[in-house]
């Protein structure tokens, strides 16, 4: 015997359509876009077609997608899709006009997936301004990585403060580099492929310039990122704001391929 698919409750299901100019705002609506958000969603409609309808009540006033409704109206557009409130009580309306804001706010970004993603995307024609992220939010989110790492754990010690501890009782010694990098300073690795050593992640101006052609965004490096596949085909623009990895990578690509392949360019 089949057991019979569960759904929500509501009666907010069939997609319909509604002329734009047929939808009433809501005096209520908490949520505020700025102009250069409404350009961004009406690039992403324009990309990817109207794929979230609206919620609308019975007498076709927005409960939730004044975001959307605005791009439609930018783009042009006459209708729009919209799924209907039906039989929805007042203060269920008021309450999830607050709810569709807010929920999403409440997640958090695997940040590791994101920097995947993007350099996967930066390979292909999609526009990568497409995405919602400004450069400077990449560059946030990319630096919040480094206050917040998990805490390592030892299952016999408790919480390892910090990576020098858990080497020192694993008995690893490792040697300073050779290079000893400041912030601020900048390499050149071979003919083209960069490493800019900077201070504060967020300081895009520092390295925007360099993200030209086929040039590959690389955040916090590891030894041997310069030796990978994608560092034959593309040029990397790496940029680690710890001296001491950026010591260890001028050193390990110094060491294969010999004296002169790591130039100090400037210190800004």
């Amino acid at each position: 015997m089949n057991e019979r698919v569960k759904t929500a409750p509501g009666p907010a299901w069939a997609i319909e359509t509604r002329r734009v100019n047929e939808l009433i705002p809501s005096p209520r609506n908490a949520r505020l876009h700025s102009d250069a958000q409404i350009e961004q969603i009406a690039a992403s409609i324009s990309q990817f077609g109207f794929t979230v309808p609206l919620l609308v009540t019975e007498d076709d006033t927005i409960i939730a997608g004044h975001g959307r409704l605005d791009a439609a109206k930018y783009l042009g557009l006459l209708e729009v899709p919209v799924i209907v409130a039906r039989g929805w009580t007042e203060a269920m309306i008021r309450a999830y006009a607050l709810v569709d804001n807010r929920l999403p706010e409440l997640a958090t970004w695997d940040l590791n997936l994101v920097k995947l993603e993007v350099e996967a995307l930066r390979l292909t024609d999609m526009p990568i301004d497409r995405l919602g992220f400004s450069d400077k939010d990449l560059g946030s989110m990319l630096a919040a990585r480094q206050f917040h790492d998990e805490q390592l754990v030892d299952p016999l010690q408790g919480t390892i403060d910090n990576r020098g501890d858990l080497l020192a009782r694993l008995e690893i010694t490792i040697a300073d580099p050779r290079h000893a990098i400041e912030r601020g300073d900048h390499y050149r690795l071979g003919r083209r492929h960069h490493l800019l050593c900077c201070g504060v992640m967020v300081e895009w101006e520092r390295w925007k310039p360099l993200l030209t052609g086929t040039t590959i965004f690389c955040p916090y490096p590891g030894p041997f990122v310069a030796f990978g596949e994608k560092a034959d085909k593309y040029d990397l623009l790496m940029v680690q704001p710890d001296q001491y990895t950026a010591g260890h990578i001028l050193d390990r690509y110094e060491d294969i391929h010999g004296a002169g392949s790591v130039v100090r360019i400037t210190n800004e």
